[in-house]
């Protein structure tokens, strides 16, 4: 298994991060691959559709409205429409893979497909590769903490965790959903995953030219939640994943895919598909475990051997 995975410690060993291709090595072939991308792509195109003809129907209601009564004057002179800029930093609009995540966390992290081929893939990819990565990440994510009693109950914890993974514990859930990058102005702000003890994400499809994943580097007091949002933004590293790529880390690393800059090509082209990842969060209980973050939360010695460093490791992560 070891040859499999590869654990960088970025910024110093405040956050460690794993990362395989699933393709390359034999455990997800290309048909199987293809077969994911395809899944997400049609959920993601239903999705869009379905929303497109409710939308519709509200706007025929409204009009069918206004017809019975009309406007004031008032009304008129105060219906102004402003321009919205979708680059702009201070736009706050969702995008369509935003609405298509909230859609599929509200129906319990499942796609609405027809072929069970689908099914089958992705409860391997969630029940056994995930499963797999996220073992080795969390048998190796505390080898260099240090024996302080604080960092030996953190090994304790994560310990506890592997052997309820290999016992199927139902205690702890996988939640797997699709994202797809498609369009101009595609793109996933910067955020962390609360409530999650390990997240990754899983790339089916990566088009010449997609968004990267960037990750921010945390701050380096980690007793506060507000500390671990982001640090300078000079520390980005910065992963431009490949299909069948596989990447694991920290819940409480800032993350997120800026605009996407694909080379133009016919979307209605039959060969086109877009930037599709799979991402997902290793989750339990907060009774069961407590604070879920405090698996993977750089420990006491971390923090003061990266404190020691002016930077830690900056850069572009094309093939780790």
């Amino acid at each position: 298994m070891s040859c499999r995975f590869q654990i960088k410690r970025l910024w110093n060993g405040i956050a460690p991060i794993l990362t395989t291709n699933l393709v390359e090595t034999g455990l997800i072939d290309a048909a199987s691959n293809e077969f994911l991308t395809q899944a997400a792509v049609a959920a993601f195109d239903r999705y869009t559709n379905s929303m497109r003809t409710s939308s519709a129907a509200v706007d025929a209601d409204s009009n069918r409205r206004r017809r019975r009564r009309p406007s004031s004057p008032q009304a008129k002179h105060s219906a102004i429409n402003f321009p919205i800029d979708a680059h702009s930093e201070s736009s706050t609009a969702p995008t369509p893979n935003d609405n298509f995540f909230e859609y599929q966390r509200r129906v319990g992290y499942t796609l609405n497909n027809d072929h069970h081929s689908d099914y089958d893939i992705l409860q391997r990819l969630r029940e056994t590769h995930i499963i797999d990565a996220i073992i080795y990440y969390l048998q190796h994510f505390h080898i260099h903490n240090g024996e302080s009693s604080a960092n030996l109950q953190q090994q304790r914890l994560t310990n506890f965790i592997i052997d309820e993974l290999r016992s199927n514990s139902p205690e702890l859930t996988i939640d797997l959903w699709a994202a797809v990058q498609r369009g101009e102005g595609a793109h996933h702000k910067f955020h962390v995953h609360e409530g999650a003890i390990v997240s990754g994400v899983y790339y089916s499809n990566c088009p010449l030219g997609c968004a990267p994943l960037v990750l921010r580097r945390p701050l380096l007091d980690s007793r506060h939640v507000d500390s671990l949002l982001g640090g300078e933004k000079d520390d980005d590293v910065v992963i431009h994943p490949n299909n069948g790529q596989l990447v694991l880390f920290p819940p409480m690393v800032c993350h997120g895919v800026p605009l996407a800059a694909e080379l133009m090509r016919e979307e209605s082209s039959s060969s086109f598909l877009p930037r599709v990842s799979w991402a997902f969060n290793l989750t339990a209980r907060l009774a069961y475990i407590g604070n879920a973050w405090d698996v993977t939360r750089p420990s006491n010695d971390i923090n003061k051997k990266s404190a020691r460093s002016v930077r830690g490791s900056v850069g572009m992560l094309d093939s780790i």
